[in-house]
């Protein structure tokens, strides 16, 4: 199941640009999985939303919960 799972996703993902909080651990991951089944690494571009965060908004911590509080998504 879990290989199915993360075939469907490479799939998926294709060539698009991979957008995670912290990416290094998620991409990192899934990457790791991915060759470990067989569908070899990932090698998209990848955009850390909390290097971007810092760079765009003023904040005391950047945890996704935190800043989704401070900029009104969800309370």
């Amino acid at each position: 199941k879990e290989q199915n799972v993360l075939k469907d996703f490479k799939s998926f993902l294709g060539n698009s640009v991979f957008v995670a909080h912290n990416v290094k651990f998620d991409f990192g991951f899934l990457s790791f999985k991915m060759d470990n089944f067989g569908y070899g690494k990932l090698y998209n571009r990848k955009i850390c939303t909390i290097k971007l965060a810092k760079k765009v908004v003023k904040a005391k911590r950047y945890g996704l919960q935190y800043l989704g509080e401070e900029l009104g998504f969800y309370s």
